[in-house]
């Protein structure tokens, strides 16, 4: 969209572009929503790891959608205090990576409780 944006905003003038984007980010919040339930199989940090973006995702939406005044701004800031949730990737790549280059567990990943039993 960085190449495009001048062409948009433009074309349809920078309320409606701002429109656009705001959907477009709701739609990668349900993308990431989809990629977030499988994740819940992985392990607690893979599943925090997806979440996170979806509520980011759905308040810089929502934000872009408000326009512009004190919504739009609230819903920014919030979005990007719940952004701050890099830390919890961080952590699910160095616990896969440290755990499996020492061959135990250096930090805990909190897997999936699995059903036992037959299917």
């Amino acid at each position: 969209m960085q190449f495009y944006a001048l062409m948009i905003t433009d074309t349809a003038g920078p309320a409606n572009f701002g429109r656009m984007f705001g959907a477009h980010l709701i739609v990668w919040a349900l993308f990431t929503a989809m990629l977030a339930v499988e994740a819940r199989v992985l392990s607690a940090p893979a599943f925090t790891a997806f979440v996170l973006p979806v509520v980011v995702y759905v308040l810089l939406g929502l934000a872009n959608l408000a326009g512009s005044g004190a919504t739009a701004t609230a819903l920014t800031e919030a979005g990007g205090r719940v952004g701050l949730d890099s830390f919890v990737a961080f952590y699910q790549c160095s616990a896969v990576v440290l755990n499996d280059i020492s061959g135990r567990g250096l930090l805990p990943v909190w897997p999936a409780r699995r059903a036992t039993g037959s299917a």
